[in-house]
Order: C-alpha cells, then structure tokens, then sequence
C-alpha cells in the first residue's frame, strides 16, 4: 500500500474514531484520590445513583446536577453492595450488617454470627 493510501485512510478514519468519542465524568468524594473507596454504584432510576464504599460513605448522584449524602444510621461500616427490593432500598455491609430502607425509615438488621463475613 502507498503512502498516499495510506494518508487518504488515516483522514478517512481519524474522523470517525473523533465521533466515537465517550465523556467520562469523574467523581470525587473525598479530599484526595486516597481516601475515596467505592465499592457499588447502583442506578436507582434514570437520573439518580447511589454509591456506597469505605467507611460508610452513602451518596446520592443525580446526573448533571449534585452529589449529596444520604442521611442513615451510619456505624461506620462499609457499604459493600447496594440493591432495590420493591420499595425497599438493602445496603450489605461489612461486618455481617444490613441497613433496610422502607418509606423513607432505616432499619439495621446485624448478624453476629456473620461478623467477620461480608455480604455482597
């Protein structure tokens, strides 16, 4: 293939891999790439995604607007998985621990015998 073919197929295809391009947004909790462990991201509907991680850390994403935190009765365990039930929101946490959202009301739900299990 000569040089001319070639040069025509790179401003061919240089083009269309432009138009192919993804945004990619990054979300920062914390102060520093450190301290911001994320350990699920559950899309609870169109516009809005909790992310649960390290620590506790329980936010709500609602795309193009803000993040903010989700009040619930923190231990400081981690929030391992994130799922919906129904009406129900269930957070798995590390040291055998559920946190069960119904109608806006949180219950913590521990299994002593799982303590040094994790639910994912």
């Amino acid at each position: 293939m000569s040089l001319k073919n070639i040069s025509f197929l790179l401003l061919i295809f240089f083009p269309l891999c432009l138009t192919q391009a993804q945004s990619v947004e990054f979300i920062q909790l914390g102060e520093t790439i450190g301290d911001s462990s994320y350990y699920d991201i559950f899309q609870k509907n169109d516009t809005e995604f909790w992310i649960g991680g390290k620590g506790g850390i329980l936010k709500k994403y609602t795309l193009g607007k803000s993040i903010e935190d989700i009040p619930y009765p923190r231990e400081g365990n981690s929030i391992l998985r994130i799922n919906q039930m129904g009406e129900k929101m269930i957070l798995a946490a590390d040291k055998g621990t559920l946190f069960i959202c119904e109608n806006q009301v949180w219950k913590v739900q521990k299994f002593p015998n799982l303590r040094n299990s994790c639910f994912y």
